[in-house]
């Protein structure tokens, strides 16, 4: 199963729910939230390689990787070197990807709707834009671009654009990004900061080890994610992202109807 059908598999017990209960305006709102979120993120990913085109700039990238202690390869040999490692690491980094979809259906089934759309918003515009990023300066990763990775010495002698059919998903790295705002989302409870700490930490090292990213890539969505949390609170107006994100979360019996 495509993990990025996900959204479409959670809208129908949505919508039967939906049917079974039509006073129920919190289901209707998750029914609707997972039937646009899965077509438009597949549209995006399908649009994207023909949009870039063949060339790729990872040898760029791997220069700036190569100065900053190449931790792509380090890591990489780490994790291909233990099969079993790298297979648990491989199917994190694409389930981690569910993770955006509970963090937005938990405030709507269970506590403020508004916060759920919000958090909706953030994780549908960090693909969006990231896809703009990727069209101007596209790379694919050192796994993809490199042949003999993590174990074959990389020569950087003679830096070209490489002509790849490989996604160009690099720059920034929307994985991380995603594990960022996750962190954020779920920072008002105790157990929300250990799970998004342990996640932002796991993202790293499966982007990493596994070859999909480069460390400038997770740099560079640092202040990616922080652009995207300043646009939600512009879009929704809201003032304080202390108030938001980091205060503890008032009691879920505030809000049931």
């Amino acid at each position: 199963m495509n993990v990025l059908m996900f959204p479409f598999i959670l809208a129908i017990p949505a919508l039967i729910l939906v049917i079974a209960r039509p006073n129920q305006p919190r289901w209707q709102h998750l029914s609707l939230i997972f039937l646009i979120w899965t077509p438009l993120i597949m549209l995006l990913l399908t649009g994207l390689t023909h949009l870039s085109g063949p060339a790729r700039y990872d040898m760029y990238f791997a220069v700036i990787d190569a100065r900053l202690g190449q931790p792509s390869y380090m890591l990489g040999r780490l994790v291909w070197m233990h099969p079993l490692l790298h297979a648990v690491l491989y199917q994190y980094y694409l389930w981690s990807l569910v993770a955006p979809m509970l963090v937005v259906a938990a405030p709507i089934v269970i506590s403020d709707i508004r916060i759920g759309y919000r958090s909706f918003v953030a994780f549908l515009i960090s693909p969006v834009l990231a896809a703009i990023a990727y069209a101007f300066v596209p790379a694919s990763g050192p796994v993809y671009a490199f042949v003999g990775y993590p174990f074959q010495k990389l020569d950087l002698s003679n830096l070209h654009i490489l002509m790849l059919n490989a996604r160009p998903n690099c720059m920034p790295s929307v994985h991380m990004s995603i594990a960022l705002m996750t962190m954020l989302f779920l920072w008002r409870w105790k157990s929300g900061r250990v799970i998004g700490i342990a996640n932002a930490l796991m993202t790293v090292f499966a982007t990493l080890g596994l070859g999909e990213h480069y460390v400038i890539d997770l740099i560079a969505s640092v202040p990616y994610t922080i652009a995207i949390v300043w646009i939600v609170n512009m879009v929704f107006k809201v003032r304080s992202v202390k108030k938001l994100y980091l205060v503890p979360a008032p009691s879920c019996s505030r809000f049931t109807t």
